[in-house]
């Protein structure tokens, strides 16, 4: 189960991302129930798929 929550989880922070640039703490703040590991751990992934690209 936890995997299809990991996939619902990736769903949502790309959809956030599809529409503009936000900063860690700002995409955070739109997902209150994520806890930083996971949202960290979930961009990476994305970042790892190539659906997102990070910028520093």
């Amino acid at each position: 189960m936890s995997g299809f929550h990991n996939f619902g989880d990736k769903t949502v922070i790309h959809y956030h991302l599809i529409s503009e640039k936000l900063r860690f703490n700002e995409l955070r703040k739109l997902m209150l129930t994520v806890t930083k590991r996971t949202l960290s751990l979930q961009l990476k992934s994305l970042e790892e798929d190539n659906l997102i690209r990070r910028t520093v």
